[in-house]
């Protein structure tokens, strides 16, 4: 079975060291910074059981440095068994590790999207760092902070600062919604300026501050982190602001949640419901999970037979608009509501619309609308504009989506023939059955079953009477089975949300295009 394999790997910035990163064969690798932790995706197909080599990540100590601590990794993942990981050590003539190589290995079982491998190191000097006048200052060297958009509904996070032992910061976080800073005494934002100040790094060169975010959305949260000059501490040189040496500021965000609901539809008034699926996800991100969709689709009436199999452009994003105004025998403008939503191309229905009219032109300053043909439409009535497939869907309302790999199937019909007619002996035109419900007239209804030639079709359905487009020899209670229409049908297909866009959103399947019910 194939596989698609996503993670990342995450280590802290650090202008004492370099990181070098060789990625495995068929592995693709993409590398970021965001705030001052370095990020690496890897991407790759594999098939279940084998051993891949991920990557090969190399850390080594500039001159004159070398590694108190680690480096050292944590994994992040519903099966870290998965991973094989070992380590290669270079040392320097006094015994310090200067340099650790990491190989690492996947064996994957399942497609994976999610997992992080973090590194974590503490670095030392060789060498006392001196300023002008010749006093010694001790460093602020990195952060350690998951910087990962926040849960909407909150979440907490551990903030380590590394520096060298005695090194001295103060830290001050503020809430960009309504500019409140956090008090680090009871975990809260107040409208009180607050800080956290003269925390002194210890022995263990490092310190960590539990950071609680409440429910929120579309917040960011800004982190300023300075060195105590006063204490003989500094920043070191790539955590420095370009306005002010001795501070560090940084950045997380909080985003709403959101969701995309992918809802079917139609026309007809046979079917039982209109099944719908809700994808929920984070206001204007993205996501590559690979979402799998089914739908049952139930007929109460009538019967219903393919048209034809499903694509992108049967999804279609529709929005209802009121007229203020009214034309006659014209293209317009016509004045709506709002043109909120609206896009040069869509689709428009609803009353006094004829034909299959397109918005040729949007005004959004008076809120106009023109149209390709000339229509009669009051003033107060609703239209209903329609963008068909991913492009417009985008451009209309900002969410972007790529379905793929769609399949509709309809259940066979089996029944049983009910009519003395059929002796078993003599040919018959037509025959009743038992049950007819589902079964359409037309050359794609197919039965079949003992002594019944291949693509015998269905002429006329009356009742539970059908003729047949051949005499057939049958006999009375035998079983038959009737394909090419049904009321029971399956729709599925797989969809990544590219873009969630920026509130709750409905996705119309229009089963019209794909099912034609009679």
């Amino acid at each position: 079975m194939s596989l698609s394999i996503s993670l990342k790997t995450t280590n802290l910035n650090d202008s004492n060291q370099t990181v070098n990163v060789s990625a495995g064969s068929g592995v693709t690798a993409t590398s970021s910074v965001v705030n001052s932790v370095n990020n690496v995706s890897y991407s790759f197909s594999t098939t279940s059981g084998t051993t891949s080599t991920v990557c090969t990540i190399t850390f080594t100590a500039k001159t004159n440095f070398y590694y108190s601590q680690g480096p050292l990794f944590f994994i992040k993942s519903e099966d870290p068994s998965a991973y094989t990981i070992t380590a290669t050590d270079t040392f320097d003539t006094d015994n310090n590790l200067t340099s650790r190589a990491f190989l690492i290995k996947h064996t994957s079982t399942s497609d994976i999207v999610f997992d992080n491998i973090n590194f974590t190191h503490e670095i030392s000097s060789k060498q006392v760092v001196v300023d002008v006048v010749n006093k010694t200052l001790i460093q602020l060297r990195a952060i350690d902070l998951d910087t990962s958009p926040v849960s909407y509904s909150g979440e907490t996070r551990n903030l380590t600062i590394i520096g060298d032992e005695n090194s001295v910061f103060n830290l001050k976080l503020i809430r960009g919604s309504d500019s409140k800073t956090y008090d680090f005494t009871d975990n809260s934002f107040t409208t009180t300026a607050t800080e956290l100040t003269k925390q002194t790094i210890n022995s263990s060169g490092k310190s960590t501050i539990p950071i609680t975010i409440p429910t929120g959305g579309n917040v960011t949260y800004t982190f300023e982190l300075t060195s105590s000059f006063a204490d003989g501490t500094n920043l070191i040189d790539n955590l420095q602001d370009t306005d002010n040496k001795f501070k560090h500021t940084f950045t997380l965000s909080q985003f709403a949640q959101v969701s995309v609901a992918f809802t079917s539809a139609s026309s007809s008034g046979s079917y039982v419901d209109f099944p719908s699926v809700t994808i929920n996800g984070l206001y204007n991100q993205s996501t590559i999970e690979k979402n799998s969709l089914t739908y049952a689709l139930r007929l109460s009436s009538n019967s219903f037979k393919i048209a034809r199999q499903p694509n992108a452009s049967d999804i279609e994003f529709r929005v209802n608009k009121t007229t203020s105004s009214s034309i006659s025998s014209s293209k317009g403008p016509i004045t709506l509501n709002n043109v909120t939503d609206l896009i040069v191309g869509m689709k428009v229905s609803g009353s006094g619309v004829s034909g299959t009219p397109i918005i040729f032109e949007i005004d959004t300053i008076n809120s106009t609308v023109t149209f390709s043909t000339n229509q009669s439409i009051s003033s107060s009535v609703t239209l209903t504009f329609t963008a068909s497939g991913v492009d417009d869907i985008l451009n209309a309302c900002g969410v972007s989506v790529e379905p793929t790999n769609f399949l509709l199937t309809l259940r066979d019909i089996e029944t049983t023939i009910n009519d003395a007619s059929a002796n078993g002996s003599s040919s018959i035109s037509d025959a009743d059955v038992a049950n007819a419900s589902g079964i359409m007239a037309a050359d794609t209804t197919i039965i079949s079953g003992l002594n019944i030639p291949k693509d015998v079709h269905i002429d006329t359905v009356s009742t539970n009477n059908l003729e047949f487009s051949q005499s057939l020899v049958l006999e009375n209670g035998q079983a038959v089975t009737f394909t090419g229409s049904s009321r029971d049908a399956t729709l599925t297909f797989e969809v990544v949300i590219n873009k969630f866009g920026l509130q709750d959103r409905v996705l119309n399947i229009n089963l019209d295009n794909i099912l034609t019910v009679a």
